[in-house]
C-alpha cells in the first residue's frame, strides 16, 4: 500500500497533482481514495481516469472531517456506484 500526506502548509494543489498523478501511473495501484476537498485540485485527472474503459485505478472521493462538499450524499454515492458496476445499490 502507498500513501502521500498533503501538508497544507506547502502548495495544496501542486502536491495532490504529483502524487494523484503518481498513483494513477503505477501498475498495481488499484483504488485511490482522496478527499473531496482535493478533487477540485485534479478534476481532470479524476475525469480521464474515470472515462478510461476498464482502467484502473478507481478513485473514491470521501469527505474530510469537516464534512461532505454534496448535499445529498447518498444519493451521490448511489448514483457513482450504479455508474461504477452498472446497476443500483442501496446505501
Amino acid at each position: 500500500s502507498r500513501y502521500y500526506v498533503i501538508k497544507q502548509d506547502r502548495d495544496t494543489h501542486e502536491d495532490v497533482r504529483k502524487a494523484l498523478s503518481k498513483l494513477i501511473d503505477e501498475p498495481n495501484v488499484g483504488i485511490v481514495v482522496i478527499l473531496e476537498d482535493y478533487v477540485k485540485y485534479v478534476e481532470d485527472l479524476v475525469t480521464r481516469v474515470r472515462q478510461g474503459k476498464g482502467t484502473t485505478p478507481v478513485i473514491i472521493e470521501v469527505p474530510s472531517k469537516f464534512g461532505t462538499i454534496y448535499q445529498d450524499v447518498r444519493q451521490r454515492y448511489k448514483a457513482y456506484a450504479k455508474k461504477f458496476i452498472g446497476f443500483d445499490v442501496e446505501i
